[in-house]
């Protein structure tokens, strides 16, 4: 009977161990199948955010009175209207640190904090190349990525839509998205099954957009 189990017993560890390595391999392999699935859905979903986001700026310039107030930019009614449109359109945003109208110096004339009105953004070199940039981009808006706001000192995309009166620039539109408010969407990854897995992302230069230890946003 011994002579018969001895070789039943190794046979029986072999196929064990055999079976682990084959589960472990299988579950590694679905881990990863998990992660790009996640990944590539982040990134689809960021980027459908950010041509959401493009669409908006761009409805926010087509109605008439943007164009009255940078014809007209000491006519204190227009103006006016002006900044209620302003103030009515970014209530109803989510996840927006701004919107404006400014003129073609960079003086703004309407923003959702009246204490940024008649604030010049950029002068010299900066706004040259602001307005080349705005005056070369495509599909009618300038997106300048991700950058860290002057204003609230935390990660925003950039937007900027180009005010035509013919075929002349008379100013332009900007907003500002919060780059947080867009990732955190997609802070949960139970879809992985690991206890210990978490999101975070980070751009082509190393520099951490979102994590969950807000300390690191914003570093390398």
């Amino acid at each position: 009977i011994m002579f018969a189990l001895i070789p039943l017993l190794i046979g029986g560890t072999i196929v064990s161990t055999v079976s682990v390595g084959t589960s472990q391999k299988e579950i590694k392999k679905t881990t990863n199948t998990s992660i790009l699935a996640l990944a590539n859905g982040v990134g689809t979903g960021i980027n459908d955010y950010v041509s959401s986001c493009e669409g908006i700026l761009k409805t926010f310039t087509t109605a008439p009175i943007v164009k009255d107030v940078l014809l007209n930019p000491n006519d204190a009614n227009i103006q006016a209207k002006a900044q209620q449109y302003t103030l009515d359109f970014f209530e109803k945003l989510e996840g927006w640190e701004g919107i404006y109208i400014a003129d073609w110096n960079s003086k703004v004339l309407t923003h959702p904090t009246k204490a940024v009105i008649g604030k010049v953004m950029r002068e010299g070199d900066s706004l040259k190349s602001l307005q080349d940039s705005i005056t070369n981009s495509e599909n009618g808006i300038y997106n300048t990525g991700i950058i860290k706001s002057p204003a609230s000192g935390e990660l925003i995309i950039s937007m900027y839509v180009p005010v035509y009166d013919g075929d002349k620039i008379i100013g332009y539109v900007g907003g500002g998205t919060f780059m947080g408010h867009e990732a955190a969407k997609y802070e949960d990854v139970s879809i992985l099954n690991l206890d210990t897995a978490y999101l975070y992302m980070v751009d082509k230069e190393g520099t951490i957009l979102f994590h969950k230890n807000p300390e690191k946003i914003g570093t390398h």
